[in-house]
């Protein structure tokens, strides 16, 4: 099972004399294919035409990455792998299915302004559905004056009140961007995002 939201690295491997000799001659071809169901019911493979533009590697290079988000949840597909050489040819594929992340839920964070280290705000999410239980919540924050990203929560449950520090001061605005990554087992996830006031008066 492959997770959609990771990016995905294929590594080919010959064992052949002849293809370990790779000189100048020598040529590496990949192709992807995911299966479709067609107006008569009948399964079929679709060839993906625009492969170089959702690698992240040459698709003519020895190794395949593709980037995270392209592949489809849910979905049959085949990595075919094409070699040649002045005396030799070769071909492998590696057939796999994809994973559907966390969905059909919601977070929030409330209040939607309060005071630096007295109000209690609340992260909760709901409603998230996944066939790769259990899930994880991870809460965290960007802070303004370190420039990093606290983790504020990392747990199985769906609900955590804390604390914040102050916002960014910019304006007198105080803003405060809060985050919240929804993971299920096989590591796939959704990413979300919410901005409040964390004053300091």
């Amino acid at each position: 099972m492959v997770v959609t939201t990771d990016i995905l690295s294929v590594t080919s491997r010959c064992f052949s004399t002849e293809c370990l000799k790779t000189n100048s001659s020598s040529s590496f071809s990949w192709e992807l294919f995911y299966r479709n169901v067609n107006e008569t019911g009948l399964l079929n493979w679709i060839k993906v035409d625009d492969l170089e533009n959702i690698a992240l590697s040459n698709t003519s290079s020895k190794n395949l990455v593709l980037k995270a988000n392209v592949l489809k949840p849910e979905m049959s597909y085949v990595i075919r792998l094409r070699y040649r050489s002045f005396s030799y040819k070769g071909l492998t594929e590696y057939s796999f299915t994809t994973s559907r992340p966390p969905h059909g839920g919601n977070c929030s964070v409330g209040p939607s302004q309060g005071k630096a280290y007295e109000t209690m705000f609340t992260f909760a999410c709901s409603g998230w559905k996944t066939k790769h239980l259990p899930l994880l919540y991870v809460f965290s924050y960007y802070d303004p004056y370190t420039q990093l990203k606290p983790l504020l929560f990392r747990a199985e449950e769906e609900k955590f009140s804390v604390k914040l520090a102050p916002g960014e001061p910019i304006d007198n605005n105080f803003e405060l961007t809060v985050f919240f990554s929804i993971i299920d087992s096989l590591g796939g996830r959704i990413d979300d995002q919410r901005s409040i006031k964390v004053k300091t008066y």
